[in-house]
């Protein structure tokens, strides 16, 4: 099965290609915080190319589907949707904190077995995180969720989890003390940004989840963004005072 995956949920922007005949995988990664929409296209373009594939050769879409931020998470999907539709190729969706997680146990290698499972701690800001506990492989079991901060440390504590990511120090801050029974040091040197999801290891997931040719965002809240007052009683206003006015 030919697979391509992409992911543009956080602070990267990464496209992958599986080739099914021989196993190779093909990867590009980018950090960024914005330009994920003029990035991406090229990106996958770019991967494709360099497995001497065509968009007829892919047998399955992958790309994660939250959280993230609003506009990343959308453009994913969108994207996702777009190939969906134009190719019927169907699409497998994962949530992007799975792959960071995978992403981890990869880098832990070996000392993964000693951990009851993996702990991805995101920062949500506004006193909450995004949390996701998987195996000690990566594969999911909790999660995603948005927690409030006293409710992650209660579902991290005590169960002999490796937990990391930008949360992680602000769970700790509201404890004052360690995440008692987790371990938040890395054994071994993680990778370059290593908290930000990598299509390579979406890769990993991707034959055995679901599919559909209707993919959907996951928001695990609104958007901060507030829609713009209605205008309906503002002009009723600018009509009353325009009447005082010529009587």
């Amino acid at each position: 099965m030919n697979i391509l995956a992409f992911d543009t949920c956080l602070d990267a922007c990464s496209a992958a290609v599986g080739r099914g005949g021989d196993g190779a995988v093909y990867g590009a990664r980018d950090l960024m915080r914005r330009g994920h929409a003029e990035a991406l296209m090229p990106m996958i373009e770019h991967v494709m190319a360099e497995a001497g594939l065509g968009f007829g050769d892919i047998d399955r879409i992958a790309v994660t589907h939250g959280p993230g931020t609003f506009t990343g998470t959308r453009l994913g999907i969108s994207a996702a949707l777009g190939f969906a539709v134009a190719r019927a190729i169907p699409v497998a969706t994962v949530s992007s904190l799975a792959v960071v997680a995978r992403g981890a146990a990869m880098a832990l290698g070996g000392a993964a077995a000693s951990y009851a499972g993996i702990a991805v701690v995101r920062n949500a800001r506004r006193e909450r995180v995004y949390l996701e506990i998987t195996d000690n492989g990566g594969r999911p079991a909790e999660g995603p969720r948005l927690l409030a901060l006293d409710d992650a440390l209660a579902a991290i504590e005590g169960r002999g989890l490796f937990a990391f990511g930008s949360g992680v120090g602000v769970l700790e801050a509201r404890a004052e003390r360690p995440i008692a029974g987790a371990v938040t040091m890395w054994p071994v040197p993680p990778p370059e940004a290593v908290d930000e999801p990598n299509a390579r290891f979406l890769l990993d997931f991707a034959a055995g989840l679901p599919v559909s040719l209707d993919p959907a965002p996951l928001y695990l809240r609104p958007p901060d963004a507030k829609p713009a007052a209605p205008l309906a009683p503002f002009l009723a206003g600018t009509a009353a005072t325009a009447t005082n006015r010529d009587a």
